[in-house]
């Protein structure tokens, strides 16, 4: 689990791709900021 993500939320992914795709550093660094609560991109920026 991913460090100060929490969810009672998860989903499952089944596609190999994906999964590969997701578990980039670059995607997971992009994709991290809007895990675990709700933000608007301006929060994000």
């Amino acid at each position: 689990m991913l460090k100060g993500f929490r969810s009672s939320h998860l989903l499952e992914v089944n596609d190999p791709i994906q999964a590969a795709v997701l578990l980039e550093p670059n995607t997971l660094r992009f994709l991290t900021p809007f895990m675990g609560q709700p933000c608007s991109a301006d929060q994000v920026a």
